[in-house]
């Protein structure tokens, strides 16, 4: 086992050992490649240089005979299964600055555009024997864009944002988009605006498909192209006008029926850490104002011990989205200076140590275990106590999130 004894390291938190252990315990011999993000920086940042050039070496096996990671048996290529190594090892390079993880990083992140960019459109996906492409244009993996600029402020060599800035401007032609300011699940190909007039897309989702949003503030941040400024704007009063309705955020919008569900914790924090990025960078109080609205909104919900509810006036916490709202509360706190929000992450902190390592899902004033949310795992998984690391990494140290040196990239949830 690959478990580097922490004797020797000092931690406020008691737990970190112990959730270390777990983790490592757990995914050495059965990675989570799909959600190496999710825990292989942390680890890391924990002194698990071991297991993670272990994590690292495996990877290498699998994506030079392949050219892109791809899992045992698998008829396709994924970007789906690439986006989250990516976004991984971008972050063990910023801390081990390791030659051999950039290597790595620069032939998977070339292979993955020569196999699902299409067009300047990002495919879900690539039949391997054939090499045909999708049809589909999965909006899911438009993160490519926000790992672009990763990419240009690590090396500054301008492929990286050229490539960006590809891919964004052919985004700014999707139907969908024009008429409704917001991104779509998916599109097509091939005869966009035609197939559009058949079946055109119905949904707008506060998940993953959003994560484009996170590559055009990072665009506009490197080339200060007030078009693009002007596209942020555009799509952020949409989210603000469409998808948020009395502070109560909702997952998941369609428009042709003006439909909204899932007022959860999810869509909460995604939006937050949308605001509090375009606050930082564009500078408009509007997006600040909105940030404390949505937090003010759920501090009202938190209960005696600590803990959120996942849904809206629900009974029931869960560690992932826990986790993340901690970290959206932590931004707004210094953006804003408002202690108020500091002491509500870290009260949900103490909280999830106490009642939430164990149980992914428990009762927010009982801290009982819960039937889990979404029917996934009833224990907390390593895949969401590798999550939790990166707050406890948080309240570890005494770093910031924003500006030069911050922990911005390296706690953001994509």
């Amino acid at each position: 086992m690959l478990l580097k004894k922490m004797n020797n390291l000092q931690f406020k938190n008691k737990n970190i050992e112990k959730i270390v252990k777990k983790i490592v315990v757990g995914l050495d011999k059965t990675p989570l490649f799909h959600d190496f993000a999710d825990y292989a920086p942390f680890l890391l940042a924990f002194k698990q240089d071991l297991f993670v050039e272990r994590q690292i070496e495996l990877l290498k096996d699998n994506i030079y005979r392949n050219k892109v990671f791809v899992k045992d048996s698998d008829t396709h290529y994924r970007l789906s299964d690439n986006y989250e190594i990516l976004y991984g090892l971008i972050e063990i390079y910023r801390i081990n600055k390791s030659e051999d993880t950039f290597k790595l990083l620069d032939y998977l992140l070339d292979n993955c555009i020569d196999k699902f960019v299409v067009n300047d459109k990002v495919i879900s996906s690539r039949h391997i024997a054939s090499n045909i492409p999708s049809l589909r244009v999965s909006y899911y993996c438009y993160s490519i864009v926000e790992i672009l600029t990763d990419m240009y402020d690590i090396t500054k060599e301008s492929k990286y944002i050229s490539k960006a800035e590809k891919i964004v401007l052919r985004f700014f032609s999707n139907p969908y988009y024009n008429k409704y300011n917001l991104i779509p699940l998916g599109s097509y190909l091939f005869f966009e605006k035609s197939l559009s007039k058949i079946r055109f897309p119905r949904t707008s989702f506060m998940g993953k498909n959003f994560s484009l949003i996170f590559g055009l503030i990072e665009y506009y941040r490197i080339t200060r192209d007030s078009s693009i400024y002007d596209h942020i704007k555009r799509i952020l009063n949409s989210i603000n006008n469409n998808m948020v309705m009395d502070r109560i955020v909702y997952r998941q919008y369609r428009p042709k029926q003006d439909s909204r569900t899932q007022p959860n914790l999810a869509a909460a924090f995604l939006y937050m850490n949308i605001l509090n990025r375009a606050f930082y960078i564009l500078k408009d109080n509007i997006y600040i104002r909105r940030s404390e609205s949505i937090a003010d909104f759920w501090i009202q919900q938190q209960s005696d011990i600590g803990l959120f509810p996942f849904n809206h006036k629900g009974r029931r916490s869960w560690i992932d989205s826990e986790t993340d709202f901690s970290i959206a509360l932590l931004e707004l706190y210094e953006l804003s200076g408002n202690k108020i929000y500091y002491n509500a992450a870290r009260k949900c902190y103490n909280a999830i140590n106490k009642y939430n390592l164990e149980f992914s899902s428990v009762n927010i004033k009982t801290g009982m275990p819960e039937e889990n949310v979404y029917l996934k795992s009833y224990f907390t998984t390593d895949k969401f106590s590798g999550l939790f690391l990166k707050l406890c990494y948080y309240f570890e140290n005494d770093k910031k999130i924003f500006g030069d040196g911050g922990l911005y990239t390296f706690l953001r949830d994509r």
